[in-house]
């Protein structure tokens, strides 16, 4: 199978078995992980040797429901470089 991504040589963090992180290969197909090591084929290759790699962290308490709070923030700026990808804003929204 033709991967879309392979990313090579990353310290893998796996929260599902919450072990220490793990020197392996990853291969990416339609924007999910789709299988580890194996000698598959990709059409990009990253080396992430000496980075961490792992799915999109989840911002629990975030502040960013504009008109809802002084402290409103876009979302679409500050969350990508904290690799957060879901953010969860119950309060500044009256929920």
């Amino acid at each position: 199978m033709m991967h879309d991504i392979l990313v090579k040589n990353g310290l893998v963090i796996d929260p599902l078995f919450g072990s220490a992180p793990v020197k392996r290969d990853i291969y990416i197909k339609d924007g999910v992980f789709a299988a580890d090591g194996g000698g598959g084929k990709a059409r990009r290759t990253i080396d992430a040797g000496g980075c961490y790699v792992s799915p999109g962290f989840i911002d629990a308490h975030g502040h960013y429901y504009k008109g809802g709070s002084e402290l409103g923030g876009n979302a679409d700026i500050i969350s990508p470089p904290n690799c957060v990808t879901t953010v969860i804003d119950a309060g500044s929204a009256g929920i």
